[in-house]
């Protein structure tokens, strides 16, 4: 349950205790201790830089996740530190996608004109089928929009 209540947490800023409990069939006392778990298995402790003497227990809490909560009165208060990444790296991507299909049509070859149109106007030779073809319908059935229209 603790990628799915992760995934709630990421949909809200706040939220309360009981009503995420019910989104995930569980009591509440239940998810307030999934979150203390999240919450603690979200950090590590880090030596810190410069510091040679000393055990790895001296260092310092780093946070390895990018969601933070904070439990208050019931209530669920979360902060996510990546949501500018997230709207960069979406820009970026979709970016680079827009160059390759410009790069793409860019380096194609243009289409050749087709017979019709390269023959003079003087010179074409317009078959019977042809004129009826080109002339505007005066009878049948009017269709408007890809139904019949009824008169």
């Amino acid at each position: 349950p603790v990628p799915t209540l992760r995934s709630f947490l990421r949909l809200y800023t706040s939220l309360g205790a009981a009503k995420l409990a019910n989104f995930l069939d569980v009591d509440e006392e239940e998810i307030v201790q999934e979150m203390m778990l999240l919450k603690q298995s979200s950090k590590s402790v880090g030596k810190v830089p410069g510091s040679e003497k000393g055990s790895h227990l001296d260092g310092e809490t780093i946070a390895t996740s990018d969601l933070n909560f904070v439990i208050a009165e019931n209530m669920v208060h979360i902060a996510e530190s990546t949501i500018g990444r997230r709207y960069a790296g979406w820009f970026i991507k979709n970016t680079e996608r827009t160059m390759r299909i410009y790069d793409d049509l860019k380096n194609m070859p243009l289409p050749q004109p087709s017979k019709s149109a390269t023959t003079p106007a003087g010179a074409s030779s317009a078959s019977a089928s042809d004129a009826q073809l080109k002339a505007p319908r005066t009878g049948g059935q009017k269709v408007a929009w890809g139904g019949a229209k009824v008169a």
